[in-house]
């Protein structure tokens, strides 16, 4: 979840302003674009500086050196109105996106998101999210560093370019350890760190805690590296995401009789936010309903909430990212700013069989919502 800072408030301002926005981006933007191109072309034969280029994984190497788990996936089908649809983000295609792993001896690590680099200077695709992201992938616009630092061992990495929150987390970074069995035993995992609370524990409840390193450094020579391939583009609808999380932790999904079954998600001191929730809150509660704030939660708790629950209700946020462990049928009333659309949970939804409704809701300039209690009430009662 996304904290508020001063930084983030300031550029919401700015956001009001559309085409300014967008200027004074590319204004503050161009000189360091420049500086990259330039030195892209100059220090192509040196060992550092950014990346020159690509190449396919898929392409290059051998079939004894690749194994492909998945080539492809079935995603579900839209409901008649789907979010997804309405933000137009593309979140129900992106296929085939074959998910695989690779071995690479003495591999070159790069850049921020940690990038695999061959001799040539020339990034993987695959580890980029492919041609139509690669350009943007910030390891190719970034200066490697002269030195690096030596792993000696077998390696694999979770780490890439949408490595920060909850959501990407648990759907982005975790599920690349699903290609972990093809590799020899006890290969360690490459984060970035510090890690946070969520992430030390939802490695410890798989048992793979001890054998993650968190790192900061952005040049990396690995002796035998395991590339695993992202599960997908980040947001959009993904089966084998959902099947694995489900998998891995389905020892934590106890529905039990001491556990609320109505819950309203609070979301306090974030980005975006229903400013009248503590009136919604109020209200629901009366009528049976529990207001939690997940962040007060440890994440094996959060998980069993989620598995127990037969309705929630919820704005738009990492909260959500919990329906994962929801049972089929469960309803889920999202509730959306109508300038800040986005589909990933309702597709999270879909792939779990949820009953799975939203709610659009003028937003203002800092995508803040204000949701009249009639017809809250009205929504909840339709169902």
């Amino acid at each position: 979840m996304a904290v508020s800072t001063l930084k983030i408030r300031v550029l919401s301002w700015l956001k009001r302003y559309g085409f300014t926005y967008q200027f004074l981006k590319k204004v503050l933007r161009w000189p360091r674009d420049l500086a990259i191109e330039v030195s892209r072309i100059i220090l192509a034969p040196a060992h550092f500086g950014p990346p020159v280029g690509f190449y396919s994984a898929l392409d290059a190497y051998s079939s004894d050196r690749i194994r492909i788990l998945v080539h492809g996936q079935i995603l579900p089908e839209l409901p008649h109105r789907s979010l997804i649809r309405m933000a137009g983000m593309e979140q129900n295609g992106q296929q085939p996106w074959p998910i695989f792993t690779a071995f690479i001896p003495h591999a070159r690590l790069v850049g921020s998101s940690l990038a695999s680099m061959d001799d040539r200077k020339l990034l993987m695709k695959e580890a980029c999210y492919g041609d139509r992201y690669c350009k943007d992938e910030p390891s190719f616009n970034q200066c490697i560093p002269f030195s690096s630092v030596n792993l000696t061992g077998d390696w694999t990495s979770v780490t890439g370019r949408f490595s920060s929150g909850y959501y990407h987390w648990m759907t982005d970074d975790l599920p690349r350890l699903a290609s972990l069995r093809h590799m020899p035993n006890q290969t360690k995992i490459i984060t970035r760190g510090p890690l946070k609370g969520y992430q030390r524990e939802s490695l410890r409840l798989i048992g793979l805690e001890d054998r993650v390193h968190p790192v900061s450094g952005q040049h990396f020579t690995v002796e035998r590296f395991h590339f695993s391939s992202p599960v997908g583009m980040t947001g959009c609808t993904n089966p084998f995401v959902v099947s694995w999380l489900r998998e891995q932790y389905a020892g934590y999904l106890r529905p039990g009789t001491r556990l609320p079954e109505k819950l309203f998600v609070l979301r306090r001191g974030k980005t975006r936010g229903v400013i009248n929730q503590d009136e919604l809150a109020e209200n629901l509660m009366s009528r049976g309903w529990v207001a939690i704030d997940l962040e007060e939660y440890s994440l094996e708790r959060q998980i069993a909430l989620f598995a127990n629950a037969s309705q929630i209700i919820a704005e738009h946020g990492a909260s959500l990212t919990n329906l994962i462990w929801c049972r089929p049928g469960t309803k889920v009333l999202e509730l959306c700013a109508n300038n800040f659309l986005n589909g990933c949970y309702e597709g999270i939804a879909l792939c779990v069989g949820l009953d799975h409704r939203f709610e659009t809701f003028e937003g203002d300039t800092a995508n803040r919502i204000h949701v009249p209690l009639d017809r809250l009430l009205g929504l909840v009662k339709a169902w």
